[in-house]
């Protein structure tokens, strides 16, 4: 587990898509809008099946688990990159911190 990852409290940050997400397959990407924003976001694949899984609450180190294995990367590239999104994910409204 990374030091990222735990809160002062000591407890692990899980981050969880927001509800009420809609989305759609469009070519080799997928589009999304925030409905309360009517924001509308661009997805690969990557970053699509991510958000899938984060329906429900998972911990950095789970989706950098995934990704390493899903797409055959090292896990601390992994690790970094999957850290990278869900600060974009949450800074974006697409996601939160549990």
């Amino acid at each position: 587990m990374h030091s990222s990852e735990v809160e002062e409290s000591g407890q692990v940050r899980n981050i969880v898509a927001r509800s009420g997400l809609l989305s759609t397959r469009v070519d080799n990407e997928s589009v999304v809008l925030e409905p309360t924003t009517g924001c509308y976001f661009s997805l690969n694949n990557v970053a699509s099946e991510l958000l899938n899984v984060m329906a429900s609450p998972c911990s950095i180190d789970s989706l950098a688990r995934f990704v390493a294995e899903r797409f055959g990367i090292l896990s601390d590239r992994a690790y970094a990159d999957v850290q990278e999104y869900a600060e974009q994910l949450v800074q974006s409204g697409l996601a939160t911190w549990v």
